[in-house]
């Protein structure tokens, strides 16, 4: 496996595996095709996106952003990776690639948020991620 930062080349493939898995559950999120290229795009304008490949076939990604009010945290918006290639080490191999870079430039910390209920949850515990005192909460209207 190989990782690099995304090319605009590579944003329908990113669209298509985000999309994808996304729909999978926990998450069920519908999104239109169009609206995964879009948010994949905004992405790639505002925010860092390294993909992982493997025989030149991108198989999953992960997307970094910084907060300028916050020089020394790195916030990992989305990371995903496509069904067959999921729990063999990749997402692993990927995440140690990122700390590797930011730690280089100083970053002390990552955040990011899951579901409990995901397979997600587990692994970024592996990881050694903590639960932090921050809880999202909702209320549906009617």
């Amino acid at each position: 496996m190989k990782i690099r930062p995304a090319k605009k080349s590579d944003l329908n493939e990113i669209s298509k595996i985000f999309r994808t898995e996304i729909l999978r559950p926990p998450y069920n999120e519908k999104r239109a095709s169009k609206k995964s290229l879009e948010r994949v795009r905004e992405f790639f304008k505002k925010k860092k996106i390294y993909v992982s490949t493997l025989y030149k076939e991108i198989i999953g990604f992960v997307v970094v952003s910084t907060d300028p009010d916050y020089p020394k945290k790195i916030y990992i918006d989305e990371l995903w990776f496509k069904k067959k290639y999921q729990r063999k080490g990749m997402g692993q191999a990927l995440m140690k690639y990122i700390e590797d870079i930011y730690i280089k430039k100083g970053i002390k910390i990552i955040k990011l948020v899951s579901s409990k209920k995901s397979g997600a949850f587990k692994f970024y515990k592996k990881l050694n991620f903590k639960e932090s005192d921050f809880l999202f909460m909702e209320k549906k209207l009617k």
